[in-house]
Order: structure tokens, then C-alpha cells, then sequence
């Protein structure tokens, strides 16, 4: 049966599991200044753990383990005083879909479609208790019937895709060192495939029909979304720009959220959410459902990383973000909102939040621009809020690696109102 199956993985949604307490941790972080600055300094325990997983030779520190129901799963774990975090590759087999209880879902993985039977998740924990996730989909062939894979043998179709999925997942920390974009880290992830993955990968590029007993496309897109998370250190590293922001956007609503650079008068983005092939992807989807490994669910904010930098050591950064809510079952749109960062090179920071159309995005910036210098703004649109906030209005402060340098983050989020 196995030879005539042919499966795909999708590209990753990241995002923040909504338990109590993460919950509580962003709220609290969302009244901006010193509680912007405890949680995104609360973050750099992760940051540490992800240069110590990089820096093990050899991918050593992944073990090989299975779960309850005999499937594959690949961990990496460290001691952090009498606590413990690891990354948890699992996979999560969706068996109403394959029974015929629910429709399948559909992804396009390289021009060709595949039913979602299932994910991967990849599951950043701190002693058990989820603290970031990506999941992502895993499809097969539509040509092929669900009801083949009712009496399957989950470990052994399994086995080989998460030993690929798993070197793509590791390749992000073994490449960062050597990469500056997006692309880059597509080379990586591309490059960190066997030969075998590699091939069927650029036979389904090419649009040729897959014929391997059991095909799976990795791509970058198994992978970017962890890319996002860890490789803004790395860029801002690379630019060596004397002041730098990092933007944290967060979508606790039932919408789908679309962003877009609308207006930049100073500066340059230099990290953005990607897709498989490099491009920007601008999708921030609704809040979705991970499964846990004792088979509970969590509700996760789908979660996207923004970098910007001064474009030279005379200038500081100025911008306007745009976005629109729509529904993801209708696609209508629902509202729209912006949000506008100013961080000049002398003077302290400001920032604005709007919902609804803006006229133009350079005027409204510069209506903004050097007017309310606090560190959170609140604007109520049609079912949800837009929060953003600076950690610091002036000042040099310490980036991820440590240096003392003119380093701001900021969070946005949106979140339903009843």
C-alpha cells in the first residue's frame, strides 16, 4: 500500500499557545515600557537555549524517541537551573479526516494540491508546559482515496518524513551563522535534505509526476516559520546599523490578518514573514488548535516576526504597517487597521494606532510622527483592538546578543472584543 502513497508538507504557522499563564504574560506585556521590556527579556532564556541546541556538533543534541501511539519523535532538551526546555517534533494524525467524519483541508505544495491528513508540530517547551509553536500541515495526494490510510502504519509512513522534516527543522540552527534573509535561510533548509527529498523536491518543482514509493517535498516551507523566530540576531549582527527594532505581531482575533509596508520614511525592514520559496508572506491567519502530546488542545495566536534598521548611522526609522481583518470563511473583509513607529535620530520615540482606511499612509504618518511619545497606544476597531507599544522611548539598551546599542521592541497585537 505504502508504494502508492505520495504525501507533501505544507508551509508553517508559528504562533503563542494561549495557556493561562502565556496568556497573562502578554497582557501584562501589552501595557508597554518596563512590561514590554520584562517579557521580551524574559525571551532571552529561549534565545539561550537556541545558541546552545546550534552549537552541538553533529545535531547530537536531537534524541529519537516515540510517542504514546508508537509514532516517531524527535527532542532536543537542556537543563535550565531546576527547570527544563526543549523542542518537540511530533506528529498529529488527523483520524475524523481520514475516517471521512470532517473534510480534508487543501494545500498547493509546488502546483500540486494534497488533502491535510494530519501535521507536524514543532513545540518550543518549558518544563512540559508549550511556549511556542509551529504546525505544520501534512498533506497526501489528492488523486489517492483517505480510506487507504485507515488501517496504515502510522510509525512506519511516519519515520522517514519526520527524519527529513527533522533536518530541515535543525538546519535553522546550524545555518543562522551564515545567513542574511529569508532566502538564505531557503537555501538552508533546501540544502539540508537528503538526496532523495531533494530530488522529489525538484521533480515536483519541475511539475513532473511523483513516482517514488514515498515522496515527501521538505522545502524551506517545513522550517521558515522557525527561521522567522530566531534569525533577526543574526541580520541585525550582519547590518551593524546603530539602531534597530524588533516587532512582534500577535492575532488573538477569528480573523485572518494581511499586512502591508504602506509607507516608509526613514530606515528599512530588514526581517519580514516568509513563505517556502523565500517571498514575503503576508498572512497572519486566525487563531488555530494545536494538539498536545496527552491529546488536549490549546488555542495558539498565530505570531510574526518584523525587523527594521536605520539605513545609515545619519538617519533613524520611520514606517507605517497596514493591515486588513477579513474572515477566513467568507473572505470578507471586516476592517482595517495601521499602526506607525517613529524612532528619530535624537528626540524620543513615537508611535500612533489607527482602524479604518487611511486616506494616505505618509500623511498620516507625518500628521503622527513626533506627536504621542508613550509607550502604548490602544484603538478599538469592529470586533477587536490593535495594541501596540515601545519597550523604550530613548536610549541605548542591550540587543539579544548582549551588545549595548540603540535596540527597541515593539509588540502589536490584536484582540477580540466582545
Amino acid at each position: 500500500m505504502s508504494d502508492s502513497l505520495s504525501f507533501a508538507l505544507g508551509v508553517g504557522t508559528g504562533g503563542l499557545p494561549l495557556t493561562d499563564q502565556v496568556l497573562q504574560d502578554l497582557q501584562a506585556a501589552l501595557k508597554g515600557g518596563d512590561a514590554t521590556a520584562t517579557y521580551i527579556n524574559d525571551q532571552r532564556v529561549l534565545q539561550n537555549f537556541y545558541s546552545w541546541l546550534a552549537g552541538q556538533p553533529n545535531n547530537q543534541a536531537w534524541t529519537a524517541s516515540t510517542d504514546t501511539q508508537g509514532n516517531p519523535v524527535l527532542f532536543a532538551a537542556q537543563a535550565s537551573g531546576e527547570s527544563q526546555i526543549a523542542l518537540v517534533i511530533r506528529p498529529v494524525i488527523d483520524q475524523e479526516v481520514i475516517g471521512g467524519a470532517k473534510p480534508a483541508s487543501v494545500i498547493t505544495v509546488n502546483g500540486a494540491a494534497y488533502n491535510v491528513v494530519g501535521a507536524f508540530t514543532v513545540s518550543l517547551e518549558y518544563d512540559e508546559t508549550p511556549a511556542w509553536v509551529i504546525k505544520t500541515p501534512l498533506g497526501l495526494a489528492d488523486h489517492i482515496a483517505l480510506d487507504l490510510l485507515l488501517h496504515a502504519s502510522w510509525p512506519d509512513l511516519l519515520k522517514p518524513m519526520i527524519a527529513g522534516f527533522g533536518r530541515a527543522v535543525q538546519s535553522c540552527f546550524n545555518s543562522i551563522p551564515n545567513v542574511a534573509d529569508m532566502t538564505d535561510a531557503q537555501r538552508a533548509a533546501y540544502d539540508a535534505m537528503s538526496d532523495a527529498e531533494r530530488a522529489a523536491y525538484d521533480a515536483a518543482a519541475e511539475g513532473a509526476v511523483e513516482t517514488s514509493a514515498l515522496s515527501l517535498v521538505v522545502g524551506a516551507g517545513a522550517a521558515i516559520g522557525l527561521m522567522g523566530l530566531l534569525l533577526l540576531p543574526a541580520v541585525i549582527d550582519i547590518l551593524s546599523h546603530t539602531t534597530c527594532q524588533s516587532v512582534q505581531v500577535y492575532n488573538l482575533t477569528p480573523y485572518d490578518v494581511t499586512w502591508d509596508l504602506a509607507y516608509v520614511d526613514h530606515g528599512a525592514m530588514c526581517l519580514a514573514p516568509a513563505d517556502a520559496s523565500g517571498d514575503q508572506n503576508t498572512l497572519i491567519p486566525a487563531t488555530w488548535t494545536d494538539t498536545q502530546a496527552d491529546g488536549s488542545t490549546v488555542t495558539v495566536a498565530s505570531q510574526a516576526n518584523f525587523g527594521f534598521t536605520s539605513s545609515s548611522e545619519l538617519a533613524g526609522i520611520g514606517y507605517v504597517l497596514t493591515f486588513t481583518l477579513t474572515d477566513p470563511a467568507s473572505g470578507a473583509a471586516i476592517d482595517t487597521a495601521a499602526a506607525m513607529f517613529d524612532i528619530p535620530l535624537d528626540g524620543s520615540n513615537s508611535l500612533a494606532a489607527a482602524t479604518g482606511p487611511l486616506a494616505s499612509a505618509s500623511d498620516w504618518y507625518s500628521d503622527n510622527a513626533g506627536s504621542n511619545k508613550v509607550t502604548q497606544m490602544v484603538q478599538t476597531g469592529k470586533g477587536y483592538t490593535i495594541t501596540i507599544t515601545y519597550d523604550y522611548l530613548t536610549g541605548q539598551h542591550e540587543g539579544p546578543d548582549g551588545e549595548v546599542m540603540f535596540w527597541y521592541n515593539s509588540l502589536i497585537a490584536f484582540t477580540p472584543t466582545s
